[in-house]
């Protein structure tokens, strides 16, 4: 992942003398660009990816480069399906600010009001933590890195699971990057509007915007 977006970086830069013209033409050299990107792929040793270049929405340029499976070989296509993993966490935060809006969730307020069996390890944190804390990655709680390797049967579970995560820091005193409080957070948005986060997802962002490929799977 980390490699990948290197990679991108290196094409923005290799575009940006192109979109900084006065003008509303953009020329892409096509074959440098793809002479350039497969010898990243190389460099970076980045199985494969898939670029679309928009401007002024209009799509001006979509390829499939590298392979997505490396026993079978088959070959990366622009409609190759990518995990875009905690990207994510930004269809929580839009779903949050949508729950807010409509006075259905407030995210000032401590969870233990709408969820009362809401518990933290620390005391002081089931008492006071808030959404916003959540999401701001200052619980205290670090990412859970076994949830990685044996993923829990559902959110709910997740949720429950809290009380067991032990802090590395003191509540709201540092930044703390943690999936698991998203994923805490995404449950309880979408059982305070009487759903699951998935159908939240598809219904408000992937229906509205046209995402007609992207999968909640």
């Amino acid at each position: 992942m980390k490699n990948t977006i290197i990679i991108f970086a290196f094409i923005f830069c290799f575009l940006s003398k192109a979109y900084s013209q006065p003008t509303n033409t953009v020329k892409i050299n096509i074959a440098e660009l793809d002479s350039f990107i497969n010898k990243m792929l190389i460099d970076w040793k980045v199985p494969g990816l898939a670029l679309a270049i928009v401007k002024d929405g209009k799509v001006l340029y979509t390829n499939g480069y590298g392979v997505k499976n490396l026993k079978s070989l088959e070959k990366v296509s622009t409609s190759t399906l990518f995990s875009i993993a905690s990207a994510t966490k930004s269809f929580t935060s839009t779903l949050a600010a949508m729950m807010y809006e409509e006075n259905k969730f407030d995210w000032d307020v401590p969870l233990i009001n709408y969820f009362p069996d809401f518990k933290m390890y620390d005391e002081m944190a089931s008492a006071k933590i808030t959404l916003k804390d959540l999401m701001s990655h200052r619980s205290g709680i670090p990412r859970q890195k076994y949830y990685s390797l044996i993923a829990p049967a559902n959110r709910k579970e997740t949720r429950s699971n809290m009380k067991y995560f032990e802090p590395t820091s003191d509540f709201r005193a540092s930044f703390n990057y943690c999936n698991e409080t998203f994923a805490v957070a995404g449950d309880m948005i979408a059982e305070r509007a009487g759903t699951t986060w998935e159908e939240m997802v598809r219904k408000k962002i992937f229906e509205p915007l046209e995402m007609k490929s992207t999968i909640t799977s």
